[in-house]
């Protein structure tokens, strides 16, 4: 009344005097409080009409409908509406209810119509018995056990030793209406019992209407099996489909490895032709369903069942409360000859004998309405089945006769023929001595040439001979090659074609069929249906010399593939490619480093990018290599004449071929990872050298063409092509040797034709850092639609340069965009057409951080006497020369580089324009763009140039840096590649947007936003090193557990892909994006990095 009062009685500004605000406001009480009666009266009323509906819905089932017991009789045995509650010493329960004797008053037990099974129905707050839902049992009440054995000691004790004392007697127990007894009580229960036997067997008898509930009982409770009646089949269809529901596999399943993912699954079953609470099927059906419905049972590949009285025909249900009389003694009103117990006898032994002999794989085949035949593995069972009272002991029909014949021939049957239509093929035609109620059991044996293949495929060839002289260029055909690498990929009629030619493209599909034993996907109806798959595989692995033995091998084994039934081919096709996948993948890992042999299954998975990129493609080929290389030389193809050199794809399928096929900047980011970590170093030296040989205007071509048609429109593929080579001076032995090594250069000038002219790698370096320094304009060959078919005239005129005072190094303008971020607009509709969304001019973060590590790389190794020039020389117009060592340009860099790119919480000084700041604690994406407010915008492009040059970072602008890439730009998968709070920011990228935003129209926020997946690897090692530098060992293991645990997606994506890769990128917080290359370079090699990263910090650590 307190709350009503503060609640109601306030102030009113509609009153004028107290005495009409007091009425106001008590009315306005009143009026809520007949709100209030009103819900709790309908309330009610939904309850009283609910209880009135079900109670004649009771006397409808009990009385009336053809489906129930149908009782005629009204007495107190049986009332005109079934008792909830037991009353006390037979009074009238309203007499003792409220006294000391209502404790003895008890709720009568029974089941509710689809309830929440892990609610008790019996609870203060349920309104079962209200409303009439319960149908209760008269012989059985709810006990009130509590929470726990504090609430009812008494109870709980009593229990324990009545469950205790049982199953010291038995090995099995069953719960009986397991789904309305408290779970935590079963549990407890059963706990003990197990400290007895903890081998205890448990059936449930449990009706949940949900496999996820049932199965939260079964792991909660240790269920071993639950009661499944077969009685609940409404005709032989339906039968069937229980008996291949609840057990085995099907027939020419995918044999399971022994060491599978844990998965839901059915629970297990104890299959029952018929329960205690079911009425006989001679009332419901006829005496004709008896033993071909306990056969079928029979067939389940589970544990089976039956009831008392079941083989005796007894004609009636036998209640197990109000059943007085005895059940007939064994050999003098009953033996084996009476009912079917003869049959039930034989159909138990083979139950027994397919379940002890590994019979597991189960096959129905409803042939008509009337005949089920159910395979199990080789043997086959058919069945028919048609649908149709006492003295002192409970007996059954006795003038029905089961005929029982058992091991005879197929010639003394007359209730089928056997028609043979090939050596491979047999027919079974019913005869219409097949009647109602027949059962039959035929086993088959395979013929002597299905014998032997299938005691070949039962052991896989050792193909360690051929595996000796493959290569990982070789795997790369062998595993992958999507379409247009070599040749088209294999289509599935009415599906899809594979995503790879190799035997990575048909595991894409069939270990998601295997795992879920799909056989009717149409993979397997293709594989059934002729040999087309496999003779593919075969044949296309034939045409490379190098792999011709793995195709003979392959052949070899699937020459027995053919031999088998055709509805084995799906399993033994897969065993035999998963084991070669297997074979050449363990082999892959064995030519790589000890860090791949040795590493995690996610940096495997990671590894085999190399082989997944790297291959050997005929439209693609590498510029020619200067014959004087140092040894070792590429091999030289006998049909060409040409080096067979690997190229790297930067991405699948979009750049797998053609002129698409090598990017400079996509090849020399990837190379690190793909390919010196995995050790494939003379791979990685022919790619240098082949780039180094189109060296043309200070810079290595963005799309090469194999070097006759190359575009040099990036600025920044030169420095990564650099800082590749300073990586694999440091990563492989003896690795400086390739500074002296031989250079086919193609155009030795930058106006000169296409030539040959030999230049140790030295000179080639040389030359570009002395363009560089020197600054250079050029507009590009061929400028025009012909090369470009959106860019603006002005987009072609390319410049670079190293300013003075800095030294960094610069390029680029506003009608270009020479960085990584290269989208150009191409929308006449939206008006973007030749607008570059990210021009990226002047001095890009990376950009400046890759020049930094080569200079100081350079210096160093001109000081070890290893690389012969001291530094740079630039002539002016008016003749003067400048000249900087090595030394003296690192220097400057690294004086220069904090002062003009971190933007300070508060803008120092020489901050020029303070009024374009908009994130603080961050390093700016470039310094002296032709856009100013484009410098200040935050970019995940500071991470990848913390990695390549860390010691121009000061380690707590760094660590604040870091911290807000993380909180504003990591998504799940991939970094942002614009501030989300940016004007231009879009998260989707669709490149076939036609709409008239020219700020999405055709693609253009294809870095405004999307989540790229490479710089990920960057930041993640980024934060580790400095981290490390930070010396603080806590942090060190915080952030190296962060990192595994926000990897794992990673992990978790790249078992999933179709492609077994990292996509190029994704949409908003990981959403899938159609346009991205579902596998990409430089995405693969630079979580490997960071893989690599983490490993080595986690040995330090140790």
């Amino acid at each position: 009344m307190d709350w009503a009062v503060k609640r109601y009685n306030i102030f009113r500004n509609d009153c004028f005097d107290e005495e009409t605000r007091i009425q106001r406001c008590a009315s306005e009480f009143k009026k809520h409080l007949e709100i209030l009666n009103q819900d709790i009266k309908n309330s009610v009323w939904n309850h009283l009409t609910a209880a009135v509906d079900n109670c004649i819905a009771g006397i409808r089932y009990f009385r009336v409908q053809i489906d129930g017991p149908r009782i005629q009789e009204i007495s107190s045995h049986n009332p005109l509406f079934v008792r909830y509650f037991t009353d006390y010493h037979n009074e009238p329960l309203e007499d003792h209810m409220y006294s000391e004797n209502g404790a003895f008053i008890m709720a009568h037990n029974g089941w509710v119509m689809n309830p929440n099974p892990l609610h008790n129905f019996a609870s203060s707050d349920s309104q079962v018995y209200f409303r009439r839902e319960l149908i209760a049992w008269g012989d059985s009440v709810k006990l009130r056990y509590g929470n726990s054995p504090e609430d009812c000691p008494y109870l709980w004790n009593r229990m324990r030793s009545y469950v205790e004392q049982t199953v010291q007697a038995f090995d099995g127990i069953r719960l009986d209406n397991c789904h309305s007894t408290p779970i935590h009580v079963a549990e407890y229960l059963l706990d003990a019992a197990r400290l007895i036997r903890p081998n205890l067997y448990v059936v449930a008898e449990l009706f949940t209407n949900s496999d996820f509930t049932d199965n939260l009982f079964v792991n909660r409770l240790g269920i071993t099996s639950l009661i499944r009646e077969s009685m609940s089949a409404w005709d032989s269809h339906e039968l069937g489909r229980l008996v291949y529901r609840y057990g085995g596999d099907p027939v020419g399943a995918f044999m399971k490895s022994i060491s599978r993912p844990l998965t839901p699954t059915v629970a297990q079953a104890l299959f029952l032709d018929l329960s205690h609470d079911n009425p006989s099927p001679i009332e419901k059906r006829s005496v004709f369903d008896l033993f071909p419905s306990a056969a079928l049972v029979a067939m389940a590949c589970c544990a089976s069942g039956s009831n008392m009285g079941y083989d005796q025909l007894v004609p009636h249900h036998i209640h197990v409360v109000e059943e007085t009389r005895s059940y007939m003694e064994w050999d003098i009103h009953v033996n084996e000859k009476s009912g079917i117990i003869a049959g039930k006898k034989a159909l138990n032994n083979i139950h027994f004998f397919l379940g002890k002999n590994g019979y597991k794989q189960v096959f129905v085949d409803q042939i008509d309405s009337d005949i089920v035949c159910v395979t199990r593995s080789g043997d086959r069972y058919m069945k028919s089945t048609k649908f149709v009272n006492d003295t002192q002991y409970i007996n059954g029909l006795t003038e029905y006769e089961l005929k029982l014949k058992t091991n005879f021939e197929i010639s003394e049957v007359s209730m089928v023929d056997l028609i043979k239509l090939s050596e491979n093929s047999t027919k079974i035609n019913f005869t219409k001595n097949f009647k109602p109620g027949s059962v039959i059991a035929l086993k088959f044996v395979q013929n002597t040439k299905i014998q032997v293949a299938l005691e070949k495929l039962s052991m896989m060839p050792n193909i360690e001979d051929v595996k000796k002289n493959l290569t990982l260029a070789d795997l790369n055909k062998i595993l992958y090659c999507c379409d247009g690498e070599d040749g088209n990929v294999y289509s599935i009629p009415h599906f899809s074609p594979f995503v790879y030619c190799g035997l990575q493209g048909i595991l894409s599909f069939m270990d998601i069929i295997a795992f879920n034993n799909d056989l009717g996907h149409p993979l397997c109806n293709n594989l059934r249906e002729g040999n087309w798959l496999l003779d593919y595989t075969v044949n296309r692995l034939k045409t490379k010399p190098t792999t011709k033995l793995f195709a003979e091998k392959l052949e070899e084994t699937f020459q027995f593939v053919k031999d088998i039934p055709r509805y084995l081919v799906p399993c033994y096709f897969y065993n035999i490619v998963s084991y070669m996948y297997k074979e050449v993948t363990e082999l892959a890992f064995s030519l790589m480093t000890d860090s791949i042999t040795s590493g995690s299954q996610f940096t495997k998975l990671l590894a085999l990018g190399s082989v997944q990129f790297g291959g050997i493609v005929d439209t693609s080929s590498l510029p020619p290599l200067s014959k004087n290389i140092n040894p070792p030389t590429p091999e030289i193809s006998e049909q060409t004449n040409i080096p067979l050199c690997v190229s790297l794809s930067a991405g699948l399928p979009h750049f797998s071929v053609g002129y698409t096929r090598n990017w400079g900047r996509d090849t020399f980011i990837s190379l690190r990872g793909l390919f010196l970590l995995t050790g494939r170093f003379n791979e990685a030296r022919y790619i240098i050298l082949a780039y180094g040989g189109c060296l043309r205007h200070g810079l290595i071509p963005n799309l090469l063409d194999g070097g006759l048609n190359a575009r040099y429109n990036c600025r920044d593929a030169v420095w990564w092509w650099l800082y590749t080579i300073k990586n694999y001076v440091s990563m492989v032995p003896d690795g400086f040797a390739i500074l002296s090594d031989k250079v086919n250069r193609l155009y030795p000038t930058d106006d000169s034709a296409f030539s040959s002219v030999d230049q140790s790698l030295y000179d080639v370096i040389q030359e570009a850092m002395n363009i560089h320094f020197q600054g250079l304009c050029f507009r590009e060959r061929n400028a025009g639609p012909s090369i470009d078919a959106y860019m603006k005239s002005s987009g072609f005129d390319n410049q670079i340069g190293v300013h003075p005072i800095t030294g960094f190094v610069f390029g680029g303008n506003e009608w270009n965009c020479g960085t990584w971020m290269d989208k150009m607009g191409s929308s006449d509709k939206a008006g973007n057409r030749g607008k570059p969304a990210t021009p990226r001019d002047g001095s890009a973060v990376e950009i400046v951080a890759l020049s930094k590590t080569v200079i100081n790389w350079l210096a160093d190794m001109h000081k070890k006497k290893l690389y012969p020039y001291e530094g740079v020389t630039r002539t002016s117009k008016d003749g003067s020369v400048t000249h900087w060592t090595y030394s003296e340009w690192n220097e400057k860099i690294q004086s220069n580089f904090e002062k003009y790119f971190w933007i300070p919480f508060q803008p120092s000084s020489h901050e020029t324009r303070p009024d374009l700041i908009h994130r603080k604690n961050i390093y700016k994406d470039c310094v002296g763009a032709t856009q100013p407010w484009t410098d200040y915008q935050l970019r995940c492009n500071y991470c990848i140039a913390m990695v390549v040059a860390p010691e121009l970072f000061s380690l707590e602008n760094a660590l604040l840096a870091l911290d807000n890439a993380k909180r504003l730009l990591l998504g799940p998968l991939g970094m942002k590649t614009l501030d989300p709070e940016d004007w231009m920011y879009n998260g989707y990228y669709d490149n076939s947007n036609d709409s008239l935003d020219p700020k999405i129209a055709h693609g253009f926020n294809y870095h405004q936003g999307p989540e790229w997946l490479w710089p990920v690897g960057y930041y993640l090692r980024a934060r580790i090193y400095f981290i490390i530098k930070s010396g603080n060992n806590d942090l060190i293991n915080k952030v190296l557990s962060e990192s595994k645990k926000y990897l794992a997606e990673h992990f978790i994506h790249l078992q999933k892909s179709d492609w077994k890769g990292l996509p190029e990128l994704t949409n908003k917080d990981a959403a899938y994006c159609q346009f991205s290359c579902p596998t990409q370079a430089w995405s693969m090699a630079s979580i490997l990095e960071a893989v690599d990263d983490i490993t080595q910090a986690e040995n330090i650590s140790k």
